[in-house]
């Protein structure tokens, strides 16, 4: 498969998500679970065509171990259908598992179920995480944001946004979400330019910020905020980055399509895509400075087809997931460590569908 085609597959997965139905999945797991995981933990999306769930590999970079289905091996069931998305926050773990319309808490440590949030109403479909104090907030894909107590485990309000919200991050007293209206590709997205922001003290919306067509990644370093507008998938719209202003205005900045942040350092891979029929473009990465305002490029190796990026707090070394072959998501990807200036570290065994990477 093509990269143009696997980046068009990509909306599928994105807007609709994979599905699963069985509890045979391929238990990969050659250890026993271990009395705490750490390290960096990635969430495998799983595969409807062959009928695998979800699942969470553990890399512990210290002993050089890529840990498969933990989550199994810990709780003795399987994770569900399509999770998308976990953030670590306090001494739990909460995992957004779409198709199964869950919301799993996890012990931080151990990986052991606390408790699972199941999800009615309105607002439904979990999709990404923020987390600031007490509160862990949500987006659902129907069109809301929902807020979960630490301490209770609740979920206990939620708040309209725009259609089909994806990635949020706060910043002060706000929290900002990307409403991508991602169900409406046919339509271009027509309801799908804006970020929400949400005052989290009276977790109100109080405006939406018109920031470019389809929004769905968000960043920020606690001062500076970037949003990647997907565009419509043809090479009229393609993938940009775009920068929220202290007063609400966006500037647009250059290509990209994924992006992790690290205090002053953006890090993006920009993976344009083709119209069906043509040769596809080769990803290019960079690292950007956001206070010199400098783009350098990275020459990063043994990528085939990259699924998304995250970056270390701890050492800054980057974590890229790769398809591991050109034919589609049928075969387990893979991670490859790097340093932050691109040098290459190691290559992890990971799931199939590894869409987020998170520590």
């Amino acid at each position: 498969m093509t990269l143009n085609k696997v980046l068009i597959g990509a909306l599928c997965a994105l807007s609709l998500g994979f599905t699963a139905c069985s509890d045979d999945d391929d238990d990969r797991s050659q250890f026993a679970g271990l009395e705490e995981y750490k390290g960096v933990f990635v969430i495998n999306q799983g595969n409807m065509d062959n009928n695998i769930p979800g699942s969470i590999t553990n890399i512990d970079t210290k002993d050089g171990e890529a840990y498969q289905n933990v989550f199994k091996t810990v709780n003795g069931r399987v994770l569900g259908d399509t999770p998308q998305s976990a953030i670590i926050h306090g001494d739990k773990m909460y995992v957004a598992v779409y198709q199964s319309n869950v919301i799993e808490i996890l012990d931080s440590k151990t990986l052991k179920s606390i408790k699972t949030i199941g999800l009615s109403g309105e607002g439904t479909r979990p999709r990404y995480f923020a987390a600031n104090g007490d509160k862990v907030y949500v987006s659902l894909y129907d069109g809301y944001v929902g807020r979960i107590d630490t301490k209770s485990l609740e979920l206990e309000a939620k708040v309209k946004v725009g259609p089909n919200p994806e990635e949020m991050v706060i910043v002060g007293k706000y929290l900002y979400v990307t409403n991508s209206d991602g169900l409406n590709y046919l339509n271009k997205f027509a309801n799908g330019y804006t970020v929400s922001k949400i005052n989290v003290s009276s977790f109100i919306e109080e405006k939406k910020i018109q920031v470019g067509m389809n929004p769905n990644h968000i960043v920020s370093n606690g001062n500076d905020i970037f949003v990647i507008c997907t565009g419509d998938y043809s090479e009229a719209n393609p993938p940009t980055l775009k920068r929220i202003t202290k007063d609400d205005s966006v500037e647009s900045m250059f290509g990209a399509s994924y992006m992790a942040i690290n205090k002053d350092l953006l890090y993006i891979i920009y993976a344009p895509y083709a119209d069906w029929g043509k040769d596809p473009i080769p990803p290019t990465y960079y690292v950007y400075s956001i206070s010199k305002n400098k783009k350098t490029q990275l020459n990063l190796s043994d990528i085939i087809s990259p699924v998304t990026i995250a970056v270390s707090p701890k050492n800054g070394n980057i974590f890229i997931s790769t398809y591991s072959i050109n034919n589609g998501y049928s075969d387990p990807c893979f991670i490859n460590e790097y340093t932050s200036t691109g040098a290459f570290v190691k290559q992890y065994n990971a799931g199939i569908g590894a869409g987020c990477i998170f520590m």
